[in-house]
C-alpha cells in the first residue's frame, strides 16, 4: 500500500515534467536523473549550478531535470519518454558508491540506455571497505566499461579510484573538474558578520565528535560571541521549483556571520561564495579535504583542519579578532577548469 500511494503521489507529481518532456520530444535536450527532491539545500544547489551552467553554456540545448524519487517510482514512464537521440545526465553529488544506496540506481541508468551518451555530472565516490563494498564495486565497474558514460568528478582521490579501478587502460572516461556549486556567482556578500555559526553533519558521513563543538562552543560564549547552530539540511523536502529560494536564505544566512566551523563541503563553498571565513572539517568520504585542497587552498579565509584540536585552536584565535581577511572569491578564476565538461558535451552535440 505504501508503494501504491509513492507510485500515485510521484505520478501527480511528475505531470509538469512529462509535459516538458513530450513539448521536447525530438529537440536538442539532455535529461538529467537522480535529482534531488528532498531536504539538502547543498544538493539542491549542484542542481541550479547544473542548469545554469547548461543555460550559459549551451542556450539552444534544452535541459529537463527529472528527479529522483521519479527516477525510482515511476522509472519505466520515465525511460519512455527518454529517446536514443537524448543526452542522459546523472546528478552531481556524494553518491556514487555506498554511501547513500544510490548506486544500483546509477547502474541501471548506464545500462538501460545503451544508445544514448550518459554524462555523470561532478561526484565523489566511495565505495565500503567490506564485502558489501567489494560487491557493489566490481558490480559498477562491470557496467561503467560497457557503456558510453564519461563520469565527471571533484577531487583527487575520486579521479585517481576511478582511473584506476574503472577506466585503467580507457581514455576520456573520467575527468577532474570542479564542484558545480563553484561556478555559481552569489549576489549574497559577507559585508561585516557578527557572530559564530556552528554547521555540521548528524548523518552518515559525520566523523567529527560532538565535544569539538561543544569546545567551540564554549570558546565563543567565554568570548561573549553569538552562536548560532544550523544544518544544510531542511526538516522537510524541498520541491524543486523552491530550490533557489532556499540555496539563497541559506547563503544569506552564512553571509552574516563573522566566521562559520563546518564539516559539511557545501556549506564551506556557500562561504566560499559569499566571502565568509570558515573553519572546515572532513567527512567520511574525505570529499572536503579533498575539495579544499583542489581548488580553494589559496583563500585566505577558508581554513582545512585536520582535527578538531586545530578547529577550536584556529576558531579561539579568530574570536579575538575583530576582523578576519578575506580576498573575494570570483567564479570567473575556475571557469577554465570546467572546460573539459564543456568539451563533453560539445562533443555529444556535434
Amino acid at each position: 500500500m505504501k508503494k501504491l500511494i509513492q507510485r500515485l503521489i510521484a505520478n501527480l507529481l511528475f505531470l509538469p515534467t512529462y509535459v516538458r518532456l513530450k513539448k521536447t520530444k525530438g529537440k536538442k535536450r539532455i535529461v538529467i536523473l537522480a535529482v534531488p527532491q528532498y531536504n539538502n539545500i547543498g544538493d539542491h544547489a549542484i542542481t541550479m549550478a547544473e542548469e545554469k551552467f547548461l543555460e550559459a553554456e549551451f542556450p539552444d540545448l534544452a535541459h529537463i531535470s527529472i528527479g529522483v524519487i521519479f527516477s525510482k517510482f515511476i522509472y519505466s514512464k520515465v525511460k519512455k519518454l527518454i529517446g536514443p537521440e537524448d543526452i542522459i545526465g546523472i546528478n552531481g553529488g556524494g553518491f556514487l558508491g555506498t554511501l547513500w544506496g544510490m548506486e544500483p540506481l546509477v547502474r541501471k541508468v548506464i545500462s538501460d540506455f545503451p544508445s544514448n551518451v550518459k554524462i555523470v555530472f561532478p561526484q565523489t565516490v566511495y565505495f565500503s571497505h567490506d564485502e558489501k563494498g567489494e560487491r557493489e564495486l566490481d558490480q559498477s565497474i562491470k557496467t561503467y566499461r560497457k557503456s558510453n558514460v564519461c563520469v565527471f568528478v571533484r577531487e583527487e582521490n575520486s579521479y585517481k579510484f576511478m582511473k584506476e579501478k574503472f577506466f585503467p587502460d580507457m581514455n576520456n572516461r573520467v575527468f577532474l573538474v570542479p564542484d558545480m556549486v563553484l561556478s555559481l556567482h552569489s549576489q549574497v556578500k559577507n559585508e561585516k558578520g557578527e557572530g559564530i555559526i556552528l554547521c555540521m553533519r548528524n548523518d552518515t558521513e559525520k566523523v567529527t565528535g560532538s565535544e569539538v563543538i561543544e569546545n567551540i562552543k564554549e570558546c565563543a560564549e567565554n568570548a561573549m560571541q553569538q552562536v548560532c547552530i544550523t544544518d544544510m539540511c531542511t526538516r522537510f523536502w524541498i520541491p524543486l521549483s523552491l530550490k533557489n529560494k532556499f540555496v539563497t536564505k541559506k547563503m544569506q544566512q552564512l553571509a552574516s556571520a563573522k566566521f562559520v566551523v563546518t564539516d559539511r563541503l557545501h556549506c564551506m563553498i556557500f562561504c566560499t561564495l559569499v566571502g565568509t571565513p570558515c573553519i572546515a572539517m572532513d567527512n567520511s568520504s574525505k570529499k572536503v579535504k579533498g575539495v579544499y585542497e583542489k581548488w580553494l587552498k589559496d583563500l585566505d579565509y577558508i581554513v582545512f583542519c585536520e582535527n578538531g584540536n586545530d578547529a577550536l585552536s584556529k576558531a579561539g584565535e579568530w574570536i579575538k579578532v575583530d576582523s578576519i581577511k578575506a580576498t573575494r572569491y570570483s567564479s570567473k578564476n575556475l571557469e577554465s577548469a570546467f572546460a573539459p565538461l564543456t568539451q563533453a558535451i560539445k562533443d555529444c552535440l556535434a
